[in-house]
């Protein structure tokens, strides 16, 4: 009976992937921004999955804060990071928006982080550079915090440091 379950739902997953539709123009999304936020000894600020962090745009004239539409902050949020092989993950929690990436995608660059009674700049630039290409259509031109530029940090792909200053 296991064996039976377990064959109904690989044969429902292979029918699902195969009547997927591609979203019009591709079926990608830009990469999603993924930061920590260190103090100026490099210490993460990000402390648990609930570290309340606002991330905003102003879009005429008025403060929009990120994922605040998604249920439980769904699209927008600090996450725990996972060890690849046997290397164990440099900062036990992360930042991660797609938001982000499609807002600055679609031409706002600027975005501000709140924590701690403090707020910091980040300048976040993705933009479309292979609009034929569906499975690579997208680059991230530059990264700079507080008026800084920023890297990805080579321990941990994918991950920007974001060090305050004061």
């Amino acid at each position: 009976m296991k064996l039976l379950r377990i064959l109904e739902w690989a044969l429902l997953l292979a029918g699902l992937s195969a009547c997927k539709k591609d979203l019009p123009g591709g079926n990608d999304f830009p990469p999603a921004l993924n930061f920590v936020l260190l103090d100026k000894q490099g210490n993460n600020l990000l402390t648990s999955t609930s570290t309340p962090i606002k991330v905003s745009i102003i879009s005429k004239g008025q403060t929009v804060f990120l994922g605040s539409e998604c249920a439980g902050g769904g699209c927008t949020m600090v996450r725990p990071s996972y060890s690849t092989g046997t290397a164990p993950a440099k900062y036990a929690f992360y930042y991660s928006s797609l938001d982000a990436s499609v807002v600055s995608s679609n031409g706002t660059k600027t975005f501000y982080l709140e924590l701690g009674g403090k707020t910091d700049t980040l300048y976040y630039d993705v933009q479309e550079t292979r609009p034929s290409n569906p499975l690579d259509k997208y680059d991230i031109a530059l990264v700079k915090f507080n008026g800084k530029p920023v890297a990805v940090d080579p321990d941990q792909l994918s991950v920007y440091p974001l060090r305050r200053l004061r």
